[in-house]
């Protein structure tokens, strides 16, 4: 028997479907990446442009955080992982 809690168990359910979702929307960005090991985050660089995308801790969702040059960064919310991939890779091409 498991003594893991029934929510704890979930959302440990919720955050490897998350990263998995993240894993696949960065493969079909075709660009390369560097995953965490935890598989909470995907890095994207072009020409010293950086793009992180990472799933929210707290619900659902994904955060890009896009940092161009010194000093300039921005962030964005996005539901679906397919969706803030693009945006910061749409972001890189600036």
């Amino acid at each position: 028997m498991s003594s893991v809690p029934v929510a704890s168990s979930r959302s440990a359910l919720r955050r490897r479907g998350q990263a998995h979702a993240l894993l696949l929307a960065a493969r079909n960005s075709t660009l390369p990446f560097e995953v965490s090991t935890s598989g909470r985050w995907v890095r994207f660089e072009i020409k010293g442009n950086v793009v992180y995308v990472v799933g929210n801790v707290w619900g659902s969702g994904f955060s890009v955080l896009t940092v161009n040059g010194v000093g300039e960064a921005q962030t964005e919310q996005f539901m679906e992982p397919g969706a803030a991939v693009g945006a910061g890779v749409r972001h890189l091409g600036r």
